[in-house]
């Protein structure tokens, strides 16, 4: 999924965009494994509101169920 932030108003400022991947698999009868990876890409570097940052987060989470 990719998302552009871009200012609701005045149209001064363009955020960034953020990209999302996720992955999940099944491991056997009660187990499941899911990945997630966002990356988010400062376009302006005045951008207020601590938005001027490159970042990158990556999860993982490992589920059980009866």
């Amino acid at each position: 999924v990719l998302h552009k932030f871009d200012a609701a108003s005045g149209g001064k400022f363009n955020y960034g965009n953020e990209l999302d991947v996720s992955l999940s698999r099944k491991l056997g009868k009660h187990w499941s494994a899911l990945a997630k990876y966002a990356w988010y890409d400062a376009q302006n570097a005045l951008a207020p509101g601590g938005f001027n940052a490159d970042v990158h987060k990556f999860w993982l989470q490992v589920n059980f169920s009866l």
